[in-house]
């Protein structure tokens, strides 16, 4: 790897770094005043992108058993942020989905989690933000190029793969 590769990815997870933890941290205030875990929020946001999904759904993607699912799911369905409903194909399989609050309460998370952005483009000059929006482009577009490759298991070290 070059020397220019380096310092990029140094930079970028640097940038990265610093956008999760404002964020994330804003976002984890929000979600504690209402009530909510983070790990409910992942659920609610993993309910809202895929439109419906089933408790197995949860459990896989959240790395927890389908009891542990079923628990955290409840407070949900308590807010009335999701619904469950009989899957038509099979009554045993409950179907989780979206109610307009849940939709409504992720929109209100939005503004929430990045209050800092407003300052940063005030900070930036005409010709800076003209910079930045070149580059984001530029990274969205290669981005976009990319195939998204399955994370590498925790139990996979590297120096311990022969490959």
């Amino acid at each position: 790897m070059s020397e220019s590769d380096n310092q990029f990815l140094n930079e970028f997870q640097a940038l990265i770094g610093v956008i999760m933890h404002r964020t994330m941290n804003n976002l984890m205030q929000f979600t504690k005043s209402r009530g909510i875990s983070m790990t409910q929020m992942g659920a609610l946001r993993h309910i809202h992108y895929r439109g419906s999904c089933n408790i197995s759904d949860i459990s896989s993607e959240m790395g927890i058993s389908n009891p542990a699912s079923s628990q955290l799911l409840d407070r949900l369905v308590q807010l009335e942020l999701i619904s469950r409903h009989e899957n038509p194909q099979d009554r045993r399989n409950k179907q989780l989905v979206m109610t307009d609050k849940g939709r409504q309460f992720l929109l209100d998370t939005l503004p929430t989690r990045q209050p800092w952005l407003t300052e940063l483009a005030a900070s930036l000059s005409s010709e800076e933000k003209a910079q930045v929006i070149a580059a984001f482009r530029l990274l969205s577009d290669r981005v976009s190029k990319i195939e998204e490759k399955p994370a590498v298991e925790s139990s996979a070290a590297p120096e311990n793969n022969p490959n």
